[in-house]
């Protein structure tokens, strides 16, 4: 069997870098040089005892551990890796991994040697094309060198190539699997992008990241590569010793030249780190100012290299002093013999097990066992349990993972009962505050309190409630009763809260982000009780965010997770923790779900998205899809309970519009869809080609408040996906300032216009008829007097530009302030000044949206030449305010001339002279002279000169009447 070894060669511009690695172990060795260098690019340099020597850009020797001949090895593969990294394969082996058996032969020679190749052309080489080794190996450049997790919510790409700058950042070119992706970075080294993910890793996720269709800027493609990582932070585990020291236990060695402890931060708090002892396995530190007991800190780990180089990605960890010893919370009886016994923390599985630590009533038991669940233990008793009577657990010499013992015996006395399972929501978190203020009448604390809307006691001993970052445990003996409230805040806090209403201390309480997080309440089992998210936009602005409100629920008894369910507080108090809350209502959901929207995700699967949360239960749903296509499974889509996913039994047909039609679909509050919310359309759209999609109709020179917009026409019988298309401006004869339409599917349908704005609102204020509109966060800049618009599609070709400029306004309008400029002709350039001209007065001057006020083909167009209107008004705010002169010929290759006279013959205006025309065109008179003035009212005569191919020359004339508007 031949083993492959790999030998990564990395150019700099002053330092050389080699690393060679096996299956199991990665060697690095680094050499330092002057800046200017060259490298020997022949194979002819042998050593004793059997070179192994490898072509390309330098001399690489792989020496034997022992004196033994090594047959001269081929090389079996190059691809390169990175912009200036190199991975060489080889056929055989080495007996042994030691660095010392490596050895980098170079040479320093003067620049200009035409025997060896500087360092400057390597890198002009490997920016143009792929190149060769000696033995004619191809380098292969389409490939990703490495994908890393850099922190929880970005993923770090690194390209062997350079990628398209402008097709490399698009979202829809990543995906990972149970993640969105919200934006994708080009970094500052032209061939790294990083991934953000909307929602975060936790530590230990498996990732799944799919990478398709990135070309590369030599020409390449890569069509599709997918990767498997894990996201670590390279640490095992984190213990706080005392208020004073930390220790950090690495799965990874490390070394304090890979690890800057002044680098670790903790969120929202000013602490410094000194190193107190440092070894590969652990890392002490001190802590200043010291750790509160009791209080959860989030200690920043940041990026560092690991042992090979690689990147180690940065996390939050959670940091709590814990000097309390651990505390039994709940008993449960689990059979005759056979009791739970769960504590408010992790506990030491060594002395967990020892019997004789626990009493129950007086017996030891004959086993103790440790569950899966760090926090709970079994125990074995000989004689059998009693029910329903009173018992006392005591315990002693139990340690948590902190080192705490319960060193004196802990008695915990219980009513040995079996209460009635909590379901979902039962128990309702039902009031939130994450970002109290001080200076207010409410205490400034943290506070959830929990609401239970059943109709029994409930015990939630052992209940844990969570946020995105940490959980704490409710204590022994805590019951809720029916239409009770419990506030939950931290230890610290218990009295602040004591006059509002019953309240428990947590002694570790999880510190809640103050903008967005989400909070859950699980039972002993880990089953979900209720789960509340909450965002900046919960707040409804930034001002109540900060200003000490709480988030209360309008309906706790609404089994659905609606986001108008959760609201700021409306009390004078800015919250009511143990009371009904300020927006308290009751009023029963009776609103049915909308079917909104059928996005493709690929050619057997659609996601379809409705108004509000619905049932994925499918024993009553019907789903009609057509043309017939049959629906064979449906599932929630990334767990969103809005959206779901169903799967066809055929592809999908491109360019075939669907209609997709659900019933009997009921939303998490048990309301049918209608059928006026049942139905929608979509289709698989297909790709856009220059000219389909067209830019129609710009507004550059708005009124004085009022947002520009930039209208385009779907012009041909295509449905054509928009998403990731942009508008751009130019800067230095570049395509610059580019703007995403849409991040997500948008598909404009055949002859559909669109106008994309800033402001919709504002701008159906003054364009009443306005419709089709897409507003985006801001447009390139478009000057008022001049300026360029670009439309890009998704891979950044140019699907059209239009220079326009206020010239091509007509010119006997007088304040072009507010008017927009209108496409006259579809199917004509867009580059053609005659082709534009202003909106009409009629129509508001401006239509955004629909269509132009100035709207004009060659339809229906017999042949030679046609004029119309024959009748027009150059000084009218209607659409009548020029005449078009339309040619359509039996072939190409005539040259024509168009001059307008008066009925004396005197020459007025030139339109053209001697160009060369199509089978078809137009061109327009705008009723006024060679200066610009507009002409007097009367007959004007239209004449025509063509020129033949064969040399024959024929002239046509037309009338066309110059009127006025009537005062």
């Amino acid at each position: 069997m031949r083993t492959l070894i790999s030998v990564w060669v990395w150019f700099a511009f002053s330092i050389l870098g080699l690393i060679f690695s096996t299956k199991t172990e990665t060697f690095a060795l680094t050499q330092n040089f002057k800046s200017n260098f060259l490298i020997t690019p022949d194979s002819e340099r042998t050593v004793p005892n059997g070179p192994n020597t490898y072509s390309g850009a330098i001399n690489l020797y792989i020496l034997p551990s022992k004196e033994e001949y090594i047959a001269p090895s081929k090389v079996l593969g190059l691809s390169q890796i990175a912009t200036y990294n190199v991975a060489f394969s080889r056929e055989t082996s080495i007996q042994s991994n030691k660095i010392n058996q490596l050895n980098l032969q170079y040479q320093i020679f003067k620049n200009g040697s035409s025997n060896y190749l500087p360092l400057t052309q390597l890198r002009a080489l490997n920016q143009r094309e792929p190149y060769m080794d000696t033995s004619q190996t191809h380098i292969d450049k389409s490939q990703i060198e490495n994908v890393e997790i850099i922190s929880s919510e970005v993923v770090r790409v690194t390209f062997s190539d350079f990628p398209d700058p402008a097709t490399v950042i698009l979202p829809d070119r990543y995906t990972v699997a149970g993640f969105k992706t919200c934006k994708v970075s080009l970094l500052n080294n032209p061939n790294q992008v990083d991934i953000y993910l909307c929602s975060g890793l936790s530590l230990g996720d498996s990732v799944i990241l799919q990478v398709t269709n990135i070309p590369m800027e030599s020409g390449k493609k890569i069509l599709s590569q997918t990767f498997h990582l894990i996201y670590t932070d390279g640490l095992s585990e984190i213990y706080v010793r005392d208020e004073n020291t930390i220790e950090l236990i690495p799965s990874l060695e490390f070394t304090l030249e890979t690890f800057d402890p002044t680098l670790l931060e903790i969120v929202e708090g000013f602490f410094t780190f000194q190193v107190v002892s440092a070894a590969s396995h652990k890392l002490a530190l001190k802590v200043s100012p010291p750790l509160e007991a009791g209080i959860f800190y989030q200690l920043k780990i940041p990026n560092r290299k690991g042992p090979e180089g690689q990147i180690i990605s940065s996390s939050i960890r959670d940091l709590v002093l814990d000097v309390t010893a651990p505390k039994p919370v709940y008993l449960m009886p689990q059979d005759k013999h056979t009791i739970l016994v769960e504590f408010d923390e992790a506990i030491d599985p060594v002395m967990a097990v020892v019997p004789q630590h626990y009493s129950l009533n007086g017996r030891t038991p004959i086993e103790a066992i440790p569950l899966s669940n760090p926090q709970q233990v079994l125990l074995v008793m000989d004689d059998e349990l009693y029910i329903d009577v009173d018992t006392e657990l005591s315990i002693i010499n139990i340690q948590d993972r902190s080192g705490n013992t319960v060193s004196s015996p802990f008695r915990l006395s219980t009513n040995l009962r079996i209460h009635d399972e909590p379901g979902y929501k039962s128990i309702v978190i039902n009031e939130i505050m994450a970002a109290p203020r001080a200076g207010l009448i409410l205490p400034n604390a943290e506070y959830v309190e929990l609401l239970n809307v059943s109709n029994v006691d409930i015990n939630i001993s052992g209940f844990r409630l969570h946020n995105s970052r940490s959980s704490t445990a409710i204590p022994a003996g805590t019951i809720i009763a029916p239409g009770e409230y419990l506030i939950l805040c931290p230890n610290a806090r218990r009295t602040l809260f004591e006059p509002y209403g019953r309240v428990i201390g947590m002694t570790s309480w999880p510190t809640l982000l103050n903008t967005a997080d989400q909070v859950l309440f699980y039972d002993r089992e880990g089953n979900l009780i209720d789960n509340v998210s909450y965002t900046p936009g919960t707040y409804g602005s930034t001002q109540v965010a900060q200003g000490g409100y709480s988030l209360e629920i309008a309906n706790p008894y609404s089994q659905c997770n609606l986001p108008h369910n959760l609201r700021p507080s409306i009390s004078p108090f800015r919250g009511t923790p143990g009371g009904v809350n300020s927006i308290y209502d009751t009023t029963p959901d009776r609103i049915p779900p909308i079917l909104q929207s059928v996005s493709v995700l690929n050619e057997t699967q659609i996601i379809v998205s409705f108004s509000k949360p619905v049932s994925d239960e499918p024993s009553n749903v019907s789903w009609n899809l057509y043309p017939e296509v049959i629906i064979i499974s449906s599932e929630y889509y990334l767990g969103d309970q809005s959206q779901l996913i169903l799967t066809l039994d055929r592809p999908l047909t491109e360019n075939t519009l669907y209609t997709l039609q659900v019933k009997n679909i009921r939303d998490c509050s048990g309301n049918l869809i209608s059928a006026a919310g049942s139905t929608t359309t979509f289709a698989l759209p297909v790709a856009a080609e220059k000219g389909d999609i067209i830019i129609n109709e710009i507004l550059f020179n708005p009124h004085t408040g009022t947002p520009k917009f930039v209208e385009i026409y779907n012009n041909v019988d295509k449905y054509i996906n928009l998403k990731n298309w942009k508008l751009g401006n130019e800067s230095g004869s570049m395509v610059s300032n580019r703007r995403v339409l849409a991040a997500e599917d948008l598909i404009i349908s055949p002859h559909a216009y669109l106008a994309i704005t800033t402001d919709a609102a504002i701008l159906t204020q003054m364009y009443p008829k306005a419709t089709n509109l897409l507003e985006i966060g801001t447009l390139p800049s478009y000057p008022i007097r001049e300026g360029t618009v670009f439309l890009l599609n998704e891979t950044e070709d140019i699907i059209e530009r239009l220079d326009y400029h206020e010239n091509h306004h007509h010119p006997l309008l007088n304040v072009p302030r507010g008017v927009s400029l209108e496409r006259i002709n579809p199917l004509q350039m867009s580059n053609e000044p005659q082709n534009w001209t202003s909106a009409a007065g009629a129509i508001g001057y401006a239509t955004p949206g629909f269509k132009n006020s100035q709207f004009y083909t060659e339809e229906n167009l017999g042949q030679g030449i046609t004029v119309s209107p024959e009748v027009f008004a150059p000084e009218t705010s209607g659409s009548q305010n020029f005449t078009t002169i339309q040619y359509q010929m039996d072939r190409p290759g005539f040259v024509g001339s168009i001059k307008i006279f008066d009925i004396s013959g005197k020459l007025i205006k030139e339109i053209i002279q001697n160009e060369i025309w199509g089978t078809s065109g137009f061109y327009t008179w705008n009723g006024t002279d060679m200066n610009g003035k507009k002409v007097k009212i009367g007959y004007y005569i239209i004449w025509v000169e063509l020129l033949n191919l064969e040399g024959k020359v024929i002239n046509l004339k037309k009338s066309v009447v110059v009127s006025t508007k009537i005062r």
